[in-house]
């Protein structure tokens, strides 16, 4: 079993790291640790160099899109020549805390960004991790508005099935949290759950946030992924060793892990 994404080098896990990452060599194959800003990024290169079964991602957070520049860009593409380095993001969208009085120049800001690490990607040949929140529609016209053959995965999803079957025609995986564990999840979300095929699915944890029943409201942790996987398994019918075999093999595929 995997987490295709988390954030470990977040200060969530300075007092007990060490003993986070025994939890997490012992319990997965590996792990993929996301950037979400040029530090962050830097720090999820320096963890996948220095230990064998963490991978990492480098982007900038659409909450971080104004901190794109010239130089970012440079950096992030220095970072991206690292040999553990398996994908852009987190990037994309994210309209959940809009200032209203400038919410369209804050839209354009972000799509400015996510083009830009687009552009990233496909330079170095990468798949992308999107993030996308209350954007979908947005998302759908940049993406379908690029003539390119899409390489990536719609990180943490919350849209319908409707959506979803779009965003995997383009070729992406859709991927899933502890969210669907949550008793409150919205009846949309477990149907995309239901219908996104298991070829096309990913699993994560996106720790340390978004727990899963039976830990929700404490901190995540990469292990956690566990409960997640089995939560598909009940909402599809299926084993969950169908499910960590097949969402593993996907993990392996979309990011070129051997």
């Amino acid at each position: 079993m995997v987490d295709s994404h988390c954030h470990l080098d977040f200060p969530d896990y300075q007092e007990d790291f060490s003993a986070v990452l025994a939890r997490t060599q012992e319990a997965l194959e590996f792990v993929i640790n996301v950037g979400t800003d040029i530090h962050t990024s830097q720090r999820a290169v320096d963890l996948s160099e220095a230990h064998n079964f963490i991978y990492s991602a480098i982007g900038i957070h659409p909450h971080e899109a104004g901190t794109v520049n010239i130089q970012t860009i440079d950096r992030l593409r220095t970072l991206a020549a690292g040999a553990k380095v398996v994908a852009i993001g987190e990037c994309g969208l994210d309209y959940t805390k809009l200032n209203l009085g400038d919410a369209e120049n804050e839209k354009k800001l972000q799509a400015e960004a996510f083009l830009v690490q687009i552009e990233l990607a496909q330079s170095r040949q990468l798949p992308l991790v999107i993030h996308c929140r209350e954007a979908y529609d947005d998302l759908l016209r940049i993406l379908t508005s690029i003539s390119v053959n899409w390489r990536g995965v719609i990180h943490c999803y919350l849209g319908d099935a409707e959506t979803a079957e779009q965003l995997m025609s383009l070729g992406f995986f859709i991927s899933f949290t502890g969210i669907i564990t949550f008793k409150n999840a919205a009846p949309a979300l477990l149907e995309s759950v239901k219908q996104v095929p298991i070829d096309k699915m990913l699993l994560e944890t996106d720790a340390p946030f978004l727990a899963p029943v039976p830990y929700r409201g404490k901190r995540n942790e990469p292990a956690f992924v566990a409960e997640v996987a089995k939560k598909v398994a009940e909402i599809k019918g299926i084993s969950l060793g169908e499910v960590d075999d097949i969402t593993t093999h996907n993990v392996r595929s979309l990011f070129g892990i051997s």
